[in-house]
Parts: structure tokens; C-alpha cells; sequence
């Protein structure tokens, strides 16, 4: 498995390990990049197997990184790190002042993953 998105929440109880096996249905993700978005996907990274884990400490707004999600995969594409894509999706100052979203993007693990 190269790359897995969860874009669900954890069910009330359950612990990073519980939802992480239920995800991922015992597939190895040794290897893989993990995008999450939302205030759970730290929570939850404590549960994973990866190789490069990216996600936000906090709630962020879905509206800032929507249009800009595409550019994430894209760089990918072109050879850029997991890295470099994150950091083109992260969400501007003005941005984050207007909408009041201070989370960012965070990386863990292998900043050199490629695709």
C-alpha cells in the first residue's frame, strides 16, 4: 500500500489502535505515505505503521485545503518530497487570520517519500 487518506472519525471509545486496525484491515502500510486531515489524525498516528505520516495537531478548515489538494498529489507526481507537497497545501496567513484556523501541517517520519 503506497498512500491512504482518512477523512472519518474515530467511533466514541475507540482507541488510535482500535481505528487504525479497523482502517486498515491488517494491510501493511509499512511503506506508506499517511495524509489525514482533522484534530484526530495526531490521535490517531500514535495507532499507525507508516513510513511518513502527515496531518494537523488541530481542527483546520476543509474549505482552505480543498482547492489546494490537488497540488499536494501533483507534486508528488513531478518527484517533489512528501515534504514539499505539504508545504504547498498549507494554508496561508490571511487565511488562517480570516478563518480562524491556526492548525498546520505536520510531517512525521521520512521527509524524502516519494511517490
Amino acid at each position: 500500500m503506497n498512500g491512504f487518506i482518512i477523512l472519518q472519525k474515530p467511533n466514541y471509545g475507540d482507541t488510535a489502535s482500535d481505528f487504525w486496525n479497523i482502517i486498515t484491515q491488517e494491510a501493511n502500510f509499512h511503506d506508506a505515505l499517511i495524509f489525514i486531515l482533522g484534530c484526530d489524525s495526531f490521535k490517531l498516528r500514535s495507532g499507525a505503521v507508516y513510513r511518513t505520516y502527515i496531518g494537523t495537531d488541530r481542527p483546520i478548515g476543509v474549505e482552505l485545503i480543498k482547492s489546494k489538494g490537488t497540488t499536494f498529489w501533483k507534486n508528488l507526481d513531478d518527484g517533489k518530497t512528501a515534504y514539499q507537497a505539504m508545504e504547498s497545501i498549507q494554508p496561508s496567513l490571511w487565511e488562517m487570520l480570516t478563518h480562524k484556523y491556526w492548525a498546520r501541517f505536520e510531517i512525521d517520519g521520512d521527509k524524502n517519500w516519494r511517490l
